[in-house]
């Protein structure tokens, strides 16, 4: 867990992710569903966790993903 955010934040905008990039301490990762770092986790409009990923992803995996719930 990096503890500058300003350092995750210019690293996701180097990756051109596209995505919303949340910087967070340890004693919130158990309620997101996450085990390692980095993990991803997939948030519908309301607000509710509907998915995660722990561990580093490629971007295939991440786009299947989002395709897939999105038709849920």
């Amino acid at each position: 867990i990096e503890p500058d955010q300003s350092l995750v934040r210019t690293a996701a905008q180097q990756l051109n992710l596209g995505m919303t990039v949340a910087t967070t301490r340890d004693e919130t990762l158990g309620p997101l569903s996450v085990s390692k770092v980095p993990s991803t986790v997939f948030v519908d409009a309301t607000g509710t966790i509907v998915a995660a990923a722990s561990g580093a992803r490629s971007e295939s995996f991440l786009r299947s993903r989002i395709r897939a719930l999105l038709e849920d």
